[in-house]
């Protein structure tokens, strides 16, 4: 009995022995040093080359979207800037429009007609408030509107205004007149009297605004007290429905 328990139990041990190599054959590493194989060191290469691929496509998709984020924030820019620049556009514009539509349409007259470059030099400086209607004939003019008439002061004030004067009538009929003393000097040979001084005893010109403008070819209509204080009285002038 003894002999076949101990028999049984050597059975059992090399079944177990078997089952032992059978384990050891299954495990991946069953060397003693457990080193990895070639085909296991090869997969492992290939699966590290694999990922490193992975990686550097997921930094040049990641570059390209940083390309395209700086492309759209330099267009946000862009247009942002476009429409900065529309909108001083229209506010200019808004502002011209305006300027126009409540500017004065007023007559402009000057017997030798030498002074375009003057009307335009002048409303200009008034900041376009008045649309200059040119006269050429006399006859043309209405009465009823707003009439300036241009005097070039070449000598004398009373003989310059009545050559520019000559062709009109009674000057009390006219709704609103206003006669612009032109002084083709600089600023250092002006007048120091005002033109609207000197005829203020004149009962001929009671109800007429006399404004004195100092103009030359080279400096246009500059900046000078006489001119700031036409621009002041032509304004009053444009802005007033009745005479002087």
């Amino acid at each position: 009995m003894n002999n076949n328990f101990i028999s049984q139990l050597k059975q059992k041990s090399l079944s177990n022995e078997s089952y032992t190599k059978r384990f050891l054959n299954w495990l991946p590493f069953r060397s003693k040093s457990l080193k990895p194989t070639s085909k296991q060191l090869e997969a492992s290469s290939n699966f590290d080359s694999s990922q490193s691929d992975q990686l550097q496509e997921v930094k040049i998709v990641q570059d390209n979207i940083q390309d395209i984020i700086k492309s759209i924030q330099m267009l946000e820019s862009k247009t942002e800037e476009v429409v900065q620049k529309l909108s001083q556009y229209a506010c200019t514009v808004s502002e011209k429009r305006e300027a126009e539509s409540s500017a004065i349409q007023v007559q402009v007259y000057e017997r030798d007609m030498y002074t375009a470059d003057f009307v335009y030099a002048f409303k200009e400086r008034l900041n376009k408030r008045f649309i200059p209607d040119v006269i050429k004939k006399v006859s043309n003019i209405d009465i009823n509107k707003p009439l300036i008439i241009l005097c070039q002061k070449i000598s004398r004030l009373l003989p310059d205004i009545d050559y520019a004067l000559e062709q009109f009538g009674e000057l009390d009929s006219f709704a609103r007149l206003a006669v612009v003393i032109i002084h083709n000097k600089e600023e250092h040979a002006l007048p120091t009297t005002s033109s609207q001084a000197i005829l203020s005893d004149n009962v001929k010109f009671r109800m007429v605004w006399i404004i004195d403008t100092a103009y030359t070819n080279d400096l246009k209509f500059y900046d000078c007290k006489m001119n700031n204080e036409a621009i002041a009285t032509m304004t009053k002038f444009l802005n007033s429905d009745i005479h002087i």
